[in-house]
């Protein structure tokens, strides 16, 4: 969720992405911060080379249908 978001989809179509993912929220941009800083910090100590999607299982969702 973001002032683009806001900017570029009506309430309808928030409530319809919403629907589709699995934690049934928009991602925050403070989401997708928090695991970035695990990722760049000591905690992180085999993670690489990967991608990580950060979209609360809207992609999971998707690919299961």
């Amino acid at each position: 969720d973001s002032p683009m978001t806001r900017m570029h989809l009506s309430e309808k179509q928030i409530k319809d992405v919403i629907k589709e993912t699995a934690l049934c929220k928009l991602t925050m941009s403070e989401d997708i911060a928090k695991a970035t800083s695990f990722l760049a910090s000591p905690h992180n100590k085999s993670i690489t080379g990967q991608f990580l999607i950060v979209d609360g299982g809207f992609l999971g969702l998707k690919n299961n249908f």
